[in-house]
């Protein structure tokens, strides 16, 4: 099941993320003695950084995509999804890769590395 495991358990050791869009332009937080700035020091909203660690603790795996809509899947997640890279105590430890909802709305499809 670790294969499934898109959550981080122990979010306050996430010092870096990088967010990255479709377009190849990305976003970097990093967390300085509980202070997370933007990659060259500037302010950042905490609320925003707050949700990310809160998706990044209660995330879960709901199911496999039907067998039909793999390639579908797969193809919308790399040419119109986000890439959100998590570093862990200065090294990289968890990628997710986001797509769009999923049919009941109560999810989004995913891939992890």
């Amino acid at each position: 099941m670790a294969a499934f495991n898109f959550a981080i358990e122990d979010t306050t050791s996430i010092d870096k993320v990088i967010i990255t869009d479709p377009s190849g332009k990305d976003f970097t937080i990093i967390r300085n003695n509980n202070v997370w700035t933007d990659e060259k020091g500037g302010c950042i909203q905490h609320e925003m950084v707050n949700n990310i660690l809160d998706a990044a603790y209660n995330i879960r795996f709901k199911g496999y995509v039907p067998e039909n809509s793999m390639t579908t899947v797969i193809n919308r997640i790399t040419t119109m999804g986000k890439k959100v890279q998590f570093f862990v105590n200065g090294s990289w430890a968890k990628t997710w890769y986001i797509g769009g909802a999923i049919p009941d709305h109560h999810g989004s499809y995913m891939l992890v590395e």
